[in-house]
């Protein structure tokens, strides 16, 4: 029997008693306290890193449903002091998310973080195009160059 359920990806059956044994060692471990535990410094879906904070902690307030708080708020934070509004934005001037120095990150506003955000598509937008056109005249050069070479051969 042990070796049919063996194969078939079946374990050990446990009793009850030792199913209630195996919850209580983990009833209310969590954070430091969990087997799992990495350091509660993880990195999100969107590239921001989130840090898990407990209850007890004085920027708690800032935090999620499930504990999390941006790494970068909570630098911003610290350095300022204070808990952050909700409507205070933590930018990254190099727009590297994960990126959490205090020197690149700045605070301001949800409408000065649009302003900012806008100009800086355009900036992007406007390198782009000075790049096309510098490929653009290379190309121009060489093509008057070909011209040249072709002219010199007829004559």
């Amino acid at each position: 029997m042990r070796a049919l359920r063996s194969r078939l990806g079946l374990g050990r059956r446990h009793t009850e008693a030792t199913k209630q044994k195996i919850r209580e060692q983990h009833t209310g471990r969590f954070g430091p306290l969990s087997s799992s535990w990495k350091g509660g410094r993880c990195k999100e879906e969107h590239g921001y890193i989130v840090v898990k904070l407990c209850p007890d902690d004085f920027f708690y307030s800032m935090a999620a449903a499930d504990r999390y708080v941006f790494e970068h708020r909570l630098i911003m934070a610290k350095h300022l002091g204070r808990c952050l509004h909700s409507w205070e934005i933590v930018h990254h001037k190099n727009h590297i998310r994960d990126d959490n120095q205090i020197e690149n990150l700045q605070l301001i506003s949800d409408d000065r973080h649009k302003q900012l955000t806008i100009l800086e598509n355009k900036i992007a937008l406007l390198e782009g195009k000075v790049v096309e056109q510098g490929k653009l005249i290379k190309l121009l050069q060489w093509q008057l160059k070909q011209n040249e070479v072709k002219n010199d051969i007829h004559l």
